[in-house]
């Protein structure tokens, strides 16, 4: 799914628009068929009629809430609205108390509250006595309407206090702010026959809610299906990208484990390791093969910096000219050293850089970016220093240096929170790019795949048979292997 910004919907919709509100009444409708998949989820059984709160403002959320509300009252809920706008939807609002809904003042206790108070034209955060408010609502899941209200819809950054949402439906297409704000939830577009242009952003999630949508609404897919990586009858251990590890260090010889124990489980090819880890490396994988810089042999990618580097192994590392991702130490080694950053600029090779938000903080105040959110930043640090940057977090973002859209990829999940899953990532994502640089396959996608990998093992690594519980980076790597699985078109018949 693609991204598109709030002028590019305006732009696709004002054909549309008429005093009929005909384009309102069909998002209405999904509105209310999402209202009606969480209440689902709430009810004691399917007969049970449910209390709703649609919030509506002055807006067309507010009408395209109110319509709703009129189909789940003719539905048999008991639906009440409250006004919180300067005006209202005079159409939507007699359609409202025509189906049975009830305006009221004084809230009560309800199953589900639907959200359409600011929609796509907010440019500020709830005020403070609304936030009061719905605080009275905070345990009762909420349905946002396009964006959560109080979250910008282009950038995804809250402008005050604002909805966190269970779920967000929206209309056409998804909004900038999908591709990053958690505020969303779980979001889910209905069609409404329009058709937005100019998106440079694509938006994967890789962990589902299990929520079973009706058809009509789509949530966020996970990335493209990967072909399956046995080897094929004329393959062996040198053929499909070897893979070059510089990590860990005397201090942080648990980094250079992880991070050769996620290159090992993502791909059947070779793994060289080269750091001061090597026992503890060789104890827990003695399929790797150690060396150190000057011999090791074949490498189709290389990644730095995962527990340790130093600044004259970067040097050489960024001399070369074979695809390179440069982790924790290693970012920090190039934002202080000038001539590390002259070596990266006049590469040839491929450059991926892999920052968590603060590591990638100081890489923009050394490159002078300016500030403004996190995809235009990201993207403007790709053009910039000519990098693929992964930019870590609950929402990844990959950006190049070029034409692709910049790919967003919901984790769904924060179990990836945890000390040495950002060294298992580096690992599992150094194998694809050497894998994509051996077939000579674009290595954003590389990076990709890696990144959807390693939070589909987060979540598995949580899963207990009595539910989700605290994991850690050892049985996240331990889960590469199964999540590939789950990833993989084909399976052995």
């Amino acid at each position: 799914m693609y991204a598109y910004s709030v002028q590019a919907i305006r732009d696709a919709e004002a054909p549309l628009i008429g005093p009929d509100d005909a384009l309102m009444k069909q998002a209405a409708g999904h509105v209310a068929q999402a209202a009606a998949t969480l209440l689902a989820e709430t009810l004691p059984n399917a007969a049970y009629p449910g209390n709703v709160l649609v919030v509506a403002g002055s807006g067309g959320n507010g009408g395209d809430g109110l319509y709703a509300g009129a189909e789940l009252a003719r539905a048999g809920h008991h639906v009440e609205a409250i006004r919180v706008g300067t005006r209202i939807h005079e159409r939507a609002a007699a359609a409202f108390e025509h189906a049975g809904g009830q305006f009221v003042t004084k809230l009560g206790d309800y199953d589900l509250v639907i959200d359409g108070i600011i929609g796509l034209g907010g440019s500020k955060g709830l005020s403070d006595d609304l936030a009061a408010l719905l605080a009275r609502c905070a345990d009762t899941p909420i349905l946002a309407i396009d964006v959560p209200s109080g979250i910008n819809p282009d950038t995804g950054v809250p402008m005050g206090a604002h909805i966190t949402a269970t779920a967000t439906v929206t209309f056409g297409a998804l909004r900038y702010a999908h591709a990053v704000s958690p505020a969303c939830g779980e979001v889910v577009v209905g069609d409404i026959g329009i058709a937005p242009q100019g998106s440079h952003v694509q938006v994967y999630r890789s962990v589902g809610t299990g929520r079973v949508w009706p058809e009509e609404l789509h949530p966020i897919p996970r990335i493209p299906a990967i072909e399956s990586l046995e080897p094929g009858p004329d393959d062996h251990k040198y053929s499909r990208g070897v893979v070059g590890l510089l990590a860990g260090s005397e201090r942080y010889p648990g980094a250079g484990v992880l991070c050769v124990q996620g290159a090992v489980r993502a791909t059947p090819s070779m793994v060289r390791y080269v750091g001061a880890a090597r026992d503890f490396v060789l104890d827990a994988t003695p399929e790797v093969i150690a060396s150190s810089l000057a011999t090791a042999g074949k490498v189709q990618a290389w990644v730095a910096g995962p527990g340790g580097a130093t600044t004259a192994e970067l040097r050489d590392l960024l001399s070369r000219n074979i695809p390179l991702l440069i982790d924790a130490d290693g970012i920090k080694l190039l934002a202080k050293n000038a001539d590390l950053m002259e070596l990266l600029a006049n590469r040839t090779a491929a450059t991926v850089v892999t920052p968590h938000d603060a590591e990638f903080a100081t890489l923009a105040e050394v490159a002078g970016i300016s500030r403004t959110d996190r995809l235009t930043d990201t993207q403007a640090l790709a053009e910039q220093l000519g990098l693929i940057v992964v930019r870590k977090g609950r929402f990844t973002l990959v950006a190049t240096p070029g034409s692709e859209p910049i790919t967003s990829i919901n984790s769904g999940h924060s179990w990836s929170a945890t000390p040495g899953s950002g060294d298992v990532l580096a690992g599992v994502m150094g194998a694809w790019l050497a894998r994509h640089a051996a077939l000579g396959r674009p290595l954003h996608e590389a990076a990709i795949i890696a990144v959807h990998l390693c939070a589909d093992a987060a979540w598995l690594a949580a899963q207990t048979p009595y539910g989700p519980a605290p994991t850690s980076a050892s049985p996240i790597a331990a889960h590469v292997q199964d999540a590939t699985a789950r990833l993989t078109a084909t399976t052995r018949r």
